[in-house]
């Protein structure tokens, strides 16, 4: 059905692995919305904390996730700020237990509370020097920038990163149907398209347009 999906599992790479284990918690995630069962969370947040062993992007789930939750529970009056909260606390910590051992590694070996990421860092600075920002710093304004980690980076120059976000916002859409296929392109148009001609906040599948939307937002932040 998907041919480039499968050819991940012929190359010794981490997208087939992610691909299955993101797979899984959207299904858990997905599975806890709409029945409303919460321990299903928990179960997601577990799967999405392995998937982030594997690949960082795994994080995002902790946005994703309560994002649509709000949206659902606004729509379904039944469901209020008590059962939003547990639902958000158990994929909090389903997540944090495969994770939580990894940041505290790299948040010690980076010296900065907080680091998600060893690669974040670097994939800004070449996305900087890509943008040419930097161009129009004075030489030695920014010391060590290869050196900084991201939330260094943004606490430190926000007013610089948001001009690099602004600059990314529109070329990360073509990014993220590189990185789908062009050929699958098509299919992902005419279902979005299909998707927003009524109040997609009822659909069933607004967990999936949550997912996508962020992670093309995602590749600008």
């Amino acid at each position: 059905i998907a041919p480039h999906l499968a050819r991940y599992s012929a190359h010794v790479r981490t997208e087939s692995l992610f691909i299955l284990l993101s797979t899984v918690a959207l299904l858990f995630f997905h599975q806890g919305i709409e029945a409303g069962i919460v321990n299903r969370f928990f179960y997601g947040g577990l799967v999405s904390g392995f998937a982030y062993l594997v690949r960082p992007e795994s994080i995002g789930f902790l946005a994703i996730v309560p994002i649509t939750l709000a949206v659902r529970c606004w729509v379904q009056h039944h469901r209020g700020f008590r059962w939003f909260f547990g639902a958000c606390l158990l994929l909090l910590v389903g997540f944090l237990l495969p994770a939580a051992p990894f940041i505290y590694y790299l948040s010690l070996a980076a010296g900065q509370w907080g680091t998600v990421s060893r690669k974040a860092g670097v994939t800004l600075f070449i996305s900087l020097q890509e943008s040419g920002l930097l161009e129009a710093l004075e030489p030695g304004s920014i010391p060590n920038l290869g050196s900084l980690t991201m939330i260094e980076f943004i606490s430190n120059y926000p007013t610089l990163y948001m001009k690099k976000v602004a600059l990314d916002l529109l070329p990360s859409v073509g990014i993220f149907f590189e990185a789908l296929y062009y050929a699958y392109v098509p299919f992902l148009l005419v279902g979005l398209w299909l998707a927003v001609r009524r109040r997609f906040w009822e659909r069933e599948d607004l967990l999936l347009a949550v997912f996508i939307l962020f992670y093309i937002v995602g590749f600008a932040l």
